[in-house]
Order: structure tokens, then C-alpha cells, then sequence
């Protein structure tokens, strides 16, 4: 995304369009999100002294794979209210790109599940794993245990000898 700072005038202008899906720099094959459609944006931009001023809306819809059922679900991600302030380097193009990209993509979720998808479903795996991690349940019955004790029995010196790293 790229902003002529000369073309500002003093009271701002409305700019809005889109740039295209490789702006997230998402690889398509075997990954996990995939760019699902451009970006679209709708934005106010106004110089405030030695910066540029954005305040509008980004959205971007994507296909997440849920970390339950590893089935893809859609996910439109839409900042709004969006506000970018920007350092002017020069009076020429200014290349918001990263910028943008950054704050779409940290709007994602972490840990994508059916149920943070744009029609929400339940997920064909929910209740298939168990509620709380065994360190919660060890936690709540009062047993001490060592979690290091299984890594403890593996002897290096045997797996040198078998040739297995």
C-alpha cells in the first residue's frame, strides 16, 4: 500500500481500494491460513506536522485451518476503527505495506477454532479432546510428579550407539 504524500491536501483526502491478496505474503500450499480475498480498505489521510494521519477501515477475509479438526473455515478480519500514524521520510511515496500487513495479520487468531469462523459451527471434533491438560488435573488432585521423569529415563549414550539423532 503505498500513500503520495504530496497528493495530500491540508484538509485530507478519502482514499479507498484494494491491493491485492499477495500483500500478506501468505504462502498457499500446506499452510495453515491462506488469503481468502483482497484487501479492502477505506481510509481518511491527513498530514499531522512530520506525519501521516490514517484513520479508517481495513478488512480481509482468510481460510483458517482449526486447530481441533484441521478442516478450513473463513474468517474476514475488519479493523474499524483503524488508526495509523505514520513517520513522513520524505515528501515523495510513502510504503505503508508492512505496516498494514502487520496489524491485519496480528488480528488473526492464534489458535483458530470452528466456532471463530464467519458462520460459526461447531466443530466436528469438539469434545474429542480432553477439557483440561493433564498438568491442570495433576495440579488439582495435590500429586506432586515429576514431569521430567520419562526424559529422564532416555539414555543418549544408547541412542548414540543405535545410530538414531
Amino acid at each position: 500500500m503505498h500513500i503520495d504524500i504530496g497528493s495530500i491536501p491540508p484538509e485530507g483526502i478519502l482514499i479507498e481500494g484494494e491491493e491485492g491478496s499477495d500483500l500478506f505474503q501468505l504462502r498457499e500450499e500446506g499452510e495453515e491460513v491462506r488469503a481468502a480475498s483482497p484487501l479492502r480498505y477505506r481510509l481518511h489521510a491527513s498530514l499531522q506536522g512530520d506525519e501521516l494521519l490514517l484513520q479508517g477501515t481495513l478488512e480481509a477475509q482468510f481460510e483458517l485451518r482449526c486447530v481441533r479438526c484441521l478442516e478450513f473455515f473463513t474468517k474476514t478480519v475488519r479493523l474499524d476503527p483503524y488508526t495509523l500514524l505514520h513517520p513522513v521520510e520524505n515528501t515523495g511515496i510513502q510504503d505503508l505495506t508492512d505496516r498494514v500487513r502487520e496489524d491485519i495479520l496480528l488480528d488473526l487468531p492464534g489458535y483458530p477454532r470452528c466456532e471463530q469462523a464467519d458462520s460459526p459451527r461447531e466443530c466436528p471434533k469438539l469434545g474429542s479432546f480432553a477439557p483440561e491438560s493433564d498438568y491442570k488435573k495433576i495440579q488439582s488432585s495435590g500429586e506432586e510428579k515429576n514431569v521430567w521423569k520419562e526424559l529422564d529415563k532416555l539414555d543418549p549414550k544408547s541412542e548414540e550407539k543405535s545410530g538414531d539423532h
